[in-house]
Protein backbone atom coordinates (compact mmCIF):
# COMPACT_ATOMS: atom_id res chain seq x y z
CA UNK A 1 0.00 0.00 0.00
CA UNK A 2 1.35 3.54 -0.97
CA UNK A 3 1.49 5.51 2.36
CA UNK A 4 1.01 8.71 0.51
CA UNK A 5 -2.40 8.61 -0.63
CA UNK A 6 -3.19 7.25 3.11
CA UNK A 7 -1.52 10.69 4.30
CA UNK A 8 -3.26 12.41 1.57
CA UNK A 9 -6.91 11.03 2.55
CA UNK A 10 -6.16 11.66 6.53
CA UNK A 11 -5.31 15.24 6.02
CA UNK A 12 -8.34 15.63 3.63
CA UNK A 13 -10.70 14.37 5.78
CA UNK A 14 -9.08 16.71 8.40
CA UNK A 15 -9.64 19.79 6.53
CA UNK A 16 -13.54 18.70 5.26
CA UNK A 17 -14.36 18.03 9.06
CA UNK A 18 -13.05 21.66 10.43
CA UNK A 19 -14.58 23.25 7.53
CA UNK A 20 -17.67 21.62 8.54
CA UNK A 21 -17.47 22.30 12.33
CA UNK A 22 -16.37 25.98 11.72
CA UNK A 23 -19.15 26.98 8.93
CA UNK A 24 -21.53 25.22 11.42
CA UNK A 25 -20.26 27.22 14.55
CA UNK A 26 -20.18 30.38 12.29
CA UNK A 27 -24.21 29.38 11.74
CA UNK A 28 -25.21 29.14 14.86
CA UNK A 29 -23.08 32.16 16.42
CA UNK A 30 -24.90 34.54 13.90
CA UNK A 31 -28.30 32.85 14.32
CA UNK A 32 -27.74 33.38 18.45
CA UNK A 33 -26.21 36.71 18.28
CA UNK A 34 -28.17 38.47 15.10
CA UNK A 35 -31.31 36.42 15.00
CA UNK A 36 -30.17 34.94 11.80
CA UNK A 37 -27.19 32.93 9.41
CA UNK A 38 -24.10 35.29 8.23
CA UNK A 39 -22.72 32.28 6.75
CA UNK A 40 -23.32 32.34 3.41
CA UNK A 41 -21.11 29.32 1.96
CA UNK A 42 -18.14 27.22 2.38
CA UNK A 43 -15.79 25.65 -0.27
CA UNK A 44 -12.78 23.22 -0.27
CA UNK A 45 -10.88 25.70 1.49
CA UNK A 46 -12.99 28.94 2.21
CA UNK A 47 -15.45 30.21 4.23
CA UNK A 48 -17.40 33.17 3.37
CA UNK A 49 -19.75 35.23 5.95
CA UNK A 50 -20.56 38.35 6.60
CA UNK A 51 -19.01 38.32 9.76
CA UNK A 52 -16.48 41.13 10.99
CA UNK A 53 -13.06 39.84 10.86
CA UNK A 54 -12.80 40.41 14.59
CA UNK A 55 -16.21 37.56 15.13
CA UNK A 56 -14.14 35.65 12.69
CA UNK A 57 -11.31 35.49 14.76
CA UNK A 58 -13.46 33.85 17.36
CA UNK A 59 -13.46 30.66 15.49
CA UNK A 60 -10.61 30.64 12.44
CA UNK A 61 -6.65 31.48 12.15
CA UNK A 62 -6.55 34.18 10.82
CA UNK A 63 -3.10 35.21 9.13
CA UNK A 64 -2.64 39.41 8.93
CA UNK A 65 -0.15 39.11 6.70
CA UNK A 66 -1.85 37.52 4.04
CA UNK A 67 -5.27 39.20 5.41
CA UNK A 68 -2.99 42.45 4.47
CA UNK A 69 -2.38 41.70 1.39
CA UNK A 70 -6.08 40.82 0.81
CA UNK A 71 -6.92 44.18 2.18
CA UNK A 72 -4.31 46.94 -0.38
Amino acid sequence: MDYIFLFGSFITAYAREKTIRTAQSIQDYSIEKYGFSKFIYSDTDSIHTTLSIEELKEFCMIDDVKLRILET
